[in-house]
């Protein structure tokens, strides 16, 4: 894949200006409704603020500014843990001048970002939720039941608290051959890829990328493959196919300093126990139609339920 240079386009005046302006749209009011008076003010004084950001941007990549330490957040997950809840702890970068800086960086980056990524790798993607995943599985289910036999489904271990910067840069370096860049990345992950941080399900994307395509290689005979953030769901035909590739991302994962949760699960598709919990839940009209399609129903809607909360 061709190289860029990007960071002269991230100092652009053009792309500076949107990038504060994007920021300060979707905080022009604190929780409480009241107007954010920080917003208010950079508004009010846009031109002076676009050249802050300039100066503080060439100041990270020369070493003479740090980005802030980000405030943590505790927030109640409903559709985590499979659906019973959990508690998760967000990062909050300050808004000025931290989140301004994330916007005018990934602004520049993303379109060089997604022409590796795969179709169906969802979540945190303009026009990629959680119902444009239910739609790809059900479209899959319907025109190719051979081919979604068995499924395989994983996610790895606390993936952005586990993601070491130094894996993310290597694969940055994939993408991008200026230093500044580079160095302006790295600034930015001072304290991690954060939870919470604009930039960091672009990273973790990139960085997953080399795995995304191991997956299509064709000795796995993986027929449909859809990933949301850092959770898999693969089909193919073959279990003991489905079972190599599952050990065969255990070594690639281990070689990004990741790994799977230990819940993983291959199974045919349509029996499993919260399959089986959700078609008694059907009325008694959609009970009485086809097994079969029952159980696609059944298992779509656990799958939407369960990964709702991927979006975050």
């Amino acid at each position: 894949m061709k190289r860029v240079r990007v960071y002269q386009q991230i100092l652009s005046e053009e792309n500076l200006r949107l990038a504060i302006q994007e920021v300060c749209r979707s905080h022009r009011r604190n929780g409480d409704h009241s107007l954010n008076k920080k917003v208010l003010e950079i508004e009010a004084n846009l031109d002076d603020y676009v050249k802050l950001l300039h100066k503080f941007i060439e100041d990270l990549v020369s070493g003479d500014a740090h980005m802030n330490k980000p405030i943590k957040r505790r927030r109640w997950d409903r559709n985590g843990d499979n659906g019973r809840g959990k508690w998760r702890d967000i990062n909050e970068p300050l808004l000025w001048p931290d989140q301004c800086v994330h916007h005018a960086a990934l602004q520049v980056m993303i379109p060089h970002i997604m022409r590796g990524m795969d179709r169906y790798c969802i979540a945190s993607v303009q026009g990629r939720g959680n119902s444009y995943g239910v739609k790809a599985l059900k479209k899959w289910m319907d025109d190719d039941p051979i081919g979604t036999k068995y499924a395989l489904e994983c996610d790895i271990y606390h993936c952005f608290e586990e993601l070491d910067p130094a894996y993310v840069i290597n694969a940055l370096k994939r993408l991008f051959k200026d230093r500044e860049t580079l160095w302006l990345c790295d600034a930015m992950m001072e304290y991690g890829v954060l939870i919470g941080a604009f930039f960091s399900a672009w990273f973790l994307h990139l960085t997953i990328q080399p795995l995304d395509l191991m997956i299509h290689d064709k000795k796995y005979g993986v027929s449909h493959y859809l990933r949301q953030m850092d959770n898999f769901t693969i089909f193919g035909s073959n279990k003991r196919k489905l079972r190599k590739l599952l050990e065969d991302m255990k070594v690639w994962l281990a070689a990004v300093g990741l790994k799977l949760k230990g819940n993983w699960q291959i199974f045919r598709v349509g029996f499993t126990p919260l399959v089986a919990k959700a078609h008694e839940m059907l009325p008694e009209k959609k009970a009485a139609a086809s097994p079969a399609k029952n159980a696609i129903r059944s298992w779509l809607s656990v799958w939407s339920r369960v990964h709702d909360s991927s979006e975050t």
